[in-house]
């Protein structure tokens, strides 16, 4: 049943469509060669039976295979909210933590998309690529979560949310080995079938004043059957679980949304002149007549750092030697200020 319920909506409206109409023309040749005032007294008797019994199964298979739909919907939503929650926590953490974690994600949500969904389609079970990204997602989250400087609230809400993800991605591989049930689904047709074909006697037998009448059971059994296999199949049908949420969610991770050092995508504007001082205070920094400019230096300077730090140290200050032109060991001035910097060991928390 995979193979129907995954043909695009226009084709199988079409063929269910020319399957019934088939149905009932076969059914009115067959009904030529039999005594129609005999046959139709039985064929009314057993419509009400046929038209309950094919009401009650198609009745149960929409809603049935609807209720799954709904609730793959519903995991999506789910997906995504975790993945925004765990993105969310990282506010917390120093910025090549932030840049990690979130670069993890992102490749996990867009393995997703872009090859596990097509695979779920199928019935292949899980996809592999999508399952590393997820373990490397869970490692990271650990790792970054043990660092001291981590606060303890947010590694603990990131670690529930990563294991949500988990979860729910489970759930999503266990819906997509589910399949229409094809007993079900045959009784339904055969239903339909035999009453397309009652119907046809009736009509027959009572004139063709009565055919609009058959022929609207014709496209009733065959707009049910079309409804039961378009949302039979969540990941690959003519109505599918919608992914808009999880390539929303992908946007945002790239742009930005969730770093708090990413620029606002806004024009920048520079503070140059006393006018834009005036003007616009907001966009500058004023340092007042003898007042000296700081610089913020985070280097690993432990004992354990091999010299790297205090190279980059190094680095730093020869700069602002070398700011008078000349190294000479003597700092040099930036726009008439003196230079002093503000060093902090960050003990290589990257």
């Amino acid at each position: 049943m995979r193979w129907l319920s995954s043909i695009n909506s226009g084709w199988l409206l079409l063929l269910v469509f020319s399957f019934a109409i088939g149905a009932a023309v076969l059914a009115a040749l067959m009904i030529r060669r039999l005594n129609i005032d005999k046959a139709a007294p039985v064929a009314a008797a057993y419509m009400t039976a046929l038209g309950s019994l094919f009401a009650i199964f198609t009745g149960f298979l929409i809603n049935s295979e609807y209720g799954t739909l709904r609730e793959t919907q519903r995991l999506v939503g789910s997906e995504v909210a975790a993945a925004s929650q765990l993105a969310f926590n990282t506010q917390g953490l120093s910025a090549p933590q932030v840049e990690l974690v979130i670069d993890d994600l992102d490749a996990y949500l867009r393995r997703v998309d872009e090859s596990e969904w097509r695979v779920l389609g199928a019935g292949g079970g899980t996809e592999v690529s999508a399952f590393n990204e997820l373990k490397q997602l869970q490692g990271r989250v650990r790792q970054v979560g043990l660092q001291p400087e981590t606060p303890t609230l947010a590694a603990d809400a990131m670690q529930q949310a990563v294991d949500q993800l988990a979860a729910i991605r489970r759930q999503r591989v266990a819906i997509s080995a589910e399949s229409l049930p094809l007993a079900l689904f045959g009784i339904s047709a055969l239903a339909g079938i035999a009453l397309i074909f009652n119907a046809m006697v009736v009509a027959l037998r009572s004139g063709h004043k009565y055919s609009l009448i058959a022929w609207g059971i014709v496209a009733v059994v065959a707009l049910d059957l079309v409804a039961i296999l378009s949302i039979g199949a969540p990941f690959r049908g003519a109505f599918q679980a919608d992914r808009v949420p999880i390539r929303d969610l992908v946007t945002e991770l790239e742009a930005g949304r969730y770093q708090s050092w990413v620029d606002d995508p806004r024009p920048q504007r520079t503070c140059t002149n006393r006018q834009d001082a005036t003007q616009r205070p907001e966009d500058c920094l004023f340092i007042g007549n003898g007042e000296s400019i700081t610089l913020g230096v985070l280097a690993w300077l432990g004992d354990d750092s091999g010299g790297l730090g205090q190279d980059s140290l190094d680095g730093v200050n020869l700069a602002i030697d070398y700011l008078d032109g000349q190294f000479d060991q003597v700092p040099g001035d930036l726009l008439g200020h003196r230079v002093s910097l503000s060093v902090d060991n960050e003990g290589c928390s990257a």
